[in-house]
């Protein structure tokens, strides 16, 4: 996996956006997705396990190695099509409170994804930062900072027409897929307290934007 010192990011139109406690409102994101039909006894079973709460073990995580983690699980796959890993990571970003297994798993998610959208290469830029501007007030009058995590790819982007489905389970245009992997995430995100925005361009390429609470 080649690594490098990418420029400024360039601006995106924001598509979608989940708050804590919110219903999730979608506009899109870039994931390459196909409608399926699939057995009832397997879409029962899948559905339930996504639907039921996951008993989260919560502790001071840093993200950096988790996405240090992530990002050499996939050297191989991103070696292979010629993408150049761009590492933005802020020095300074404190601990996270998170289940670090889960979100490994939204991470490493999100990582393929994006290199499967770059099949003809290019780079996938990964930054971290301390939000400044926003907190989420949690129980009594704490609030709590967040920190937020980019993951920016400059593949196909996703058709006008998916953007209203891809959170959605079973919604997928993989041949192979099983349209589960994001509303896993959306789902483990959630049950952090975090956000996730998506930005998107047809043709240009997708950003997802994770923010995630500070440890106390």
């Amino acid at each position: 996996m080649k690594f490098a010192t990418p420029g400024r990011h360039q601006g995106r139109r924001s598509v979608a956006e989940t708050l804590p406690g919110s219903r999730f409102i979608v506009a899109g994101i870039c994931q390459h997705h196909d409608s399926r039909s699939r057995s009832s006894g397997q879409t029962h079973r899948a559905a339930s396990d996504l639907s039921r709460p996951t008993k989260l073990e919560l502790t001071p995580v840093n993200i950096h190695e988790v996405l240090d983690d992530v990002l050499l699980l996939e050297t191989q796959a991103a070696d292979e099509l010629s993408i150049t890993v761009k590492k933005r990571f802020d020095p300074s970003l404190p601990p996270i409170r998170g289940d670090r297994a889960q979100l490994t798993q939204v991470f490493l998610n999100l990582v393929k994804n994006a290199l499967q959208a770059m099949s003809g290469g290019g780079p996938l830029t990964v930054t971290t930062r301390v939000e400044t501007d926003f907190h989420i007030r949690g129980q009594g009058s704490d609030r709590s900072r967040l920190i937020w995590v980019d993951i920016e790819d400059e593949g196909v982007g996703i058709k006008e027409d998916d953007l209203p489905h891809i959170f959605s389970p079973f919604f997928t245009t993989k041949n192979s897929g099983t349209g589960l992997g994001l509303a896993v995430c959306y789902r483990i995100v959630k049950e952090h307290g975090g956000l996730i925005r998506v930005e998107s361009v047809e043709g240009k390429g997708t950003t997802f934007r994770i923010s995630l609470v500070v440890a106390n």
